[in-house]
């Protein structure tokens, strides 16, 4: 009896290992920088601090819709990622091709501004696999564009929030998250959406993403709102 509960054991340790989750430290060592886990989604952002973008005249912040991302959920061996780069026009196809050369499906290519100078575009994309490997392939696209992939300086000490912020909160009814001069709101759908049997979150772009970009006194009195 005794052997036969060693046996089970050491059968089942594998997989029990195998289901614990995403070892989010050799995720970080492919992407050259480290993301933030909410829930089972580990998420990682690659902000276009490269790009100067205007609509208007006005200076869009990279956390108002300049942002590329990636989220990985599930475990090692049997991960998800998914995610919004912001490319220019001629970084499009190369990322594409390697994307896609890597087994990754494009969900999507679109717009999220308009009139904005220079042109920048969107695309959405969805990946299942192995989640070093997913991480590698990924990273190895991104570098096909301009996309800073360098490790990020940490961000600078918060400091009083503007009064808008409260304003906005309130109207919205919710609570924001002020990062870079932008405000940013995740309104969740109320229904569940799966994928291959897996719950989407919000960490993971299902969800109502609506940002705030206050510009400098010497543009026009305006707010700048992206949503998508």
């Amino acid at each position: 009896m005794k052997l036969r509960i060693l046996i089970f054991s050491i059968f089942l340790c594998p997989v029990m290992l195998a289901a614990q989750g995403l070892d989010t430290a050799r995720i970080d060592e492919a992407m050259g920088r480290s993301g933030q886990k909410t829930g089972d989604v580990y998420r990682l952002g690659f902000p276009r601090t490269d790009l100067h973008v205007s609509i208007n005249g006005v200076d869009i912040k990279a956390g108002l819709a300049l942002g590329s991302w990636a989220a990985f959920a599930g475990n090692d061996n049997d991960a998800m990622v998914m995610g919004d780069l912001v490319l220019l026009e001629n970084e499009l196809t190369p990322v594409m091709k390697k994307l896609r050369a890597a087994g990754f499906d494009i969900t999507a290519v679109h717009n999220h501004v308009l009139n904005e100078v220079p042109r920048v575009i969107y695309m959405h994309y969805m990946g299942y696999g192995k989640a070093v490997e997913l991480a590698k392939s990924f990273h190895a696209a991104l570098a096909e564009s301009k996309t800073p992939l360098d490790k990020p300086a940490p961000p600078a000490p918060s400091a009083e929030p503007p009064a808008f912020v409260k304003t906005i909160e309130d109207i919205v009814g919710s609570k924001g998250r002020l990062a870079g001069g932008v405000l940013s709101f995740g309104i969740p759908r109320p229904a569940a959406i799966t994928d291959r049997g897996m719950t989407l979150t919000g960490a993971q772009g299902v969800a109502e993403a609506i940002n705030f970009q206050e510009p400098a006194p010497a543009k026009l009195r305006q707010r700048v709102i992206s949503c998508w």
